[in-house]
C-alpha cells in the first residue's frame, strides 16, 4: 500500500491509543492492561499489513455461524 494509506492509517491509529491512555489515566486504570483489538474483516490485506507494521499484534474477525 502507498505511503499515504499507511501513514492514515499510523495516525489513526495512534490517536485510538492516545484516547485509550487518556481514557484508562481518567479512571485511574494503567493503560497497559487495556487490549486494544483490530477487527480485520473486510479489510483488504495491505491496511492489516500496514497496521502490522507499526506494531500492533491483535487482529479478530467474526462471522455469523450458518
Amino acid at each position: 500500500m502507498g505511503s499515504f494509506m499507511s501513514s492514515e492509517i499510523e495516525t489513526r491509529y495512534r490517536v485510538i491509543q492516545k484516547r485509550i491512555s487518556d481514557a484508562a489515566k481518567k479512571y485511574s486504570r494503567d493503560p497497559k492492561h487495556i487490549q486494544l483489538i483490530a477487527v480485520s474483516k473486510t479489510q483488504p490485506i495491505d491496511a492489516i499489513e500496514d497496521l502490522y507494521r507499526i506494531g500492533h499484534r491483535d487482529f479478530a474477525e467474526n462471522y455469523a455461524q450458518e
